[in-house]
């Protein structure tokens, strides 16, 4: 039983000597800095003192020397204030230099920010220009695709009626019995103009970009030139008999690639000229008239067509049809045309 107290008393001493040495080192700790808080205090008291004590013993030395030396003492002040002056006036310049500088910066500041606004006004100008330009473009290049298509509409669809306004220009543009020139400008513009209408407005094309002088000149120029080139190879039809005009088509055809013959048999039921190419047969009835062709000739090709078992049938003429003729073949399916048509057949 002591023997177990003993070790626990021993151990209650123990810690009770660690706690005492821990309060005295913090005790101890708190002296030496209580000493030295102490020391700093004397010694910034001390160093006033003696800073005092120079501070009056310079005072005195001055006041000797200028009962001494009076005018050296006044020397002394003057030079010193000439050097405080000196200084103030280097601290001015350094100020006034100091001043321009920042006034500099401020300017070049202001400026650099100046010019930065102009060049986005400028660039946003620049922008607004070239945006303004492109749609211009834009709106030019619609409108010349526009146009572009309107006098391809109105060149086609001359070009599809090319046989009929060739015969109406030179009845318009002929020479008489005695050579004199017949020129009937006024009444082939009506021929253009009543063209233009019934066969492009009337059949709901819109013409926007075109006005009618230049309408009518794109039709009057085309006609003009088919003219001229029939002009050139024409010969005198009007000298030929039926067969010879026969064999004048079948040529034109032979010519764009068509195997055609006359024929020449009286039962040959309406058909003047057979022709074939690509395995396609064409039969022709040829009609070398001073008058328009009528319904005669359609229906004779039309029965000839089934005769030969052909694929195309085509009334053929130097001079038009008649409105019945037109309305009937294009019922029966019969095509009509001017012999000039064979060789773009």
């Amino acid at each position: 039983m002591d023997s177990k107290e003993k070790p626990e008393s021993s151990n209650k001493e123990q810690r009770l000597s660690y706690v005492e040495s821990k309060v005295q080192k913090a005790k101890n700790q708190e002296l030496i800095a209580a000493n030295f808080r102490n020391k700093n205090i004397r010694g910034k008291e001390i160093i006033a003192r003696n800073l005092e004590r120079v501070m009056r013993k310079k005072a005195k030395k001055q006041e000797n020397r200028v009962k001494e030396n009076p005018e050296a003492e006044r020397l002394r002040q003057v030079e010193s204030e000439r050097l405080r002056q000196v200084e103030s006036a280097k601290f001015r310049q350094a100020e006034a230099e100091r001043s321009r500088q920042v006034e500099s910066a401020k300017f070049r500041q202001a400026e650099a920010e100046r010019s930065r606004q102009v060049e986005s006004e400028v660039k946003i100008k620049f922008e607004k220009f070239r945006q303004a330009e492109a749609e211009k473009f834009r709106q030019s290049e619609i409108e010349r695709l526009k146009q572009v298509s309107e006098e391809k509409l109105v060149t086609d669809t001359t070009m599809e009626h090319i046989d009929i306004l060739v015969l109406k220009r030179n009845k318009r543009f002929r020479v008489d019995e005695y050579g004199n020139d017949k020129h009937d400008e006024k009444n082939w513009i009506k021929d253009i103009m009543y063209f233009y209408e019934s066969n492009i407005l009337n059949k709901g094309h819109i013409i926007e970009t075109l006005d009618l002088d230049m309408i009518k000149s794109i039709i009057n120029a085309r006609v003009k030139d088919e003219c001229v080139s029939r002009d050139k190879k024409s010969i005198p039809i009007e000298d030929m008999s039926s067969y010879e005009y026969e064999t004048f088509c079948a040529k034109l055809l032979s010519d764009n690639g068509w195997d055609s013959n006359v024929t020449q048999a009286s039962g040959d039921q309406g058909i003047d000229i057979i022709a074939t190419k690509n395995e396609r047969t064409l039969v022709v009835q040829c009609k070398l008239y001073n008058s328009p062709v009528g319904n005669k000739a359609v229906q004779e090709i039309y029965s000839g067509k089934g005769y030969a078992n052909a694929d195309d049938a085509v009334v053929v003429t130097n001079n038009t049809f008649t409105p019945s003729a037109r309305e009937l073949a294009k019922k029966l399916n019969v095509k009509l045309m001017h012999h000039d048509g064979l060789s773009k057949y």
